[in-house]
């Protein structure tokens, strides 16, 4: 930060005559460092001291001085900023996720009645994380209810799979320093399967929004793959977190079933049909897309295997959307995943307060 010659004459309560302990624009040049908690203010107070001094000021005037330049060089307070993580059977995950967020003012870990352990590990080893448990009703509900209980008001969200490193790290908290130009800021992903990082077949675009300010971005209201709502632009910082995304194949495979049975009901509920050619269709355009266009074969085996899930989940999401259409055909129930209908879950809040 530069203390230009204008805040300098305004420290002068001699109303700019020559002699009467004004310090002149531009005569003294000095810099204050915004880090330096007030130490370039002090030999800019001392240069002042001795400039009014010598000029017969007063001394209450060269005191008020001093005091308006050490404010001047003091640096912008950090807003705090709450870490929400979801947790569901954790615990091979849970303790090296906590460790990277420590920086954190406010950990809030919600937790879907994990019973692997992941509870008893976090109260255990993180006795400073916040934890709160509910019935999961889809990732998008989750988070949304934790925002409104957040103990601040800039959230950033990450999942138990995923790492802040350390760039990443400085460069967050160099951000919420200020100046804050968006509501919002994403961050790019680096993908791991078994060790070894997955760079293509669409990953190398993986890029999500994490940081954000809760009065101005919102969750939609989708029990799957809910992007987040931001009101305005999104910036995208240049360090990227660990992903470790797939750490067996059948939890993979459990994963993906689980998130194309809800993508299904997803697509049921918004009145959507499908076929033997959509079903078809979408699962091959898949493939193509990623494995060919998106350079997946790149990857080796590991760009198959990435991208055969994936497959597999847009396979098996177009299949139970056709099955849950054969059950209402026959009049039969069909097996939809709780919803929350929460009273002002699903409000934009810059939409609610404007």
């Amino acid at each position: 930060m530069t203390l230009s010659g204008a805040a300098l004459i305004a420290c002068d309560d001699d109303e700019g005559e020559a002699g009467g302990g004004v310090v002149a624009a531009g005569a003294l040049p000095v810099v204050a460092s915004t880090g330096g908690a007030g130490v370039s203010g002090v030999v800019v107070g001392i240069v002042v001291w001795a400039h009014a001094a010598a000029s017969n000021a007063r001394t209450a005037s060269v005191l008020w001085c001093m005091v308006r330049i050490l404010e001047c060089a003091r640096p912008m307070a950090r807003p705090s900023v709450t870490v929400l993580i979801h947790t569901l059977n954790e615990i091979e995950n849970i303790e090296e996720c906590l460790r990277s967020v420590e920086w954190a003012d406010e950990i809030y870990l919600l937790d879907s009645f994990s019973n692997d352990g992941t509870i008893e590990l976090v109260r255990e080893r993180f006795p400073r994380v916040r934890i709160e448990q509910r019935e999961y009703l889809g990732a998008a509900s989750q988070k949304n209810y934790a925002i409104d209980r957040a103990a601040n008001d800039w959230i950033f969200v990450i999942d138990a799979d995923e790492r802040v490193t350390p760039p990443l790290r400085d460069e967050l908290l160099r951000t919420l320093e200020g100046p804050l130009d968006v509501w919002a800021y994403s961050v790019g992903r680096r993908n791991f399967m078994l060790g070894k990082e997955v760079k293509y077949s669409g990953l190398q675009r993986d890029r999500v929004t994490r940081l954000f300010h809760r009065g101005h971005a919102r969750y939609p209201n989708k029990r799957v793959h809910a992007d987040l709502l931001v009101d305005g632009a999104t910036v995208d910082l240049r360090a990227k977190m660990l992903h470790f995304y797939i750490r067996s194949f059948d939890h993979m495979i459990a994963k993906m079933t689980r998130y194309a049975n809800w993508g299904a009901a997803q697509m049921f509920i918004d009145g959507k049909t499908t076929g033997v050619w959509g079903i078809f269709s979408h699962a091959f355009a898949k493939f193509v897309r990623d494995y060919v266009f998106n350079l997946g074969f790149l990857d080796g085996a590991r760009g198959l295997i990435s991208v055969g899930m994936h497959v597999y989940y847009t396979f098996w999401k177009y299949a139970k959307l056709w099955e849950f259409q054969q059950l209402k055909r026959l009049g039969k129930p069909v097996p939809l995943p709780a919803l929350d209908e929460g009273e002002g879950r699903w409000e934009l809040p810059w939409v609610k307060n404007s």
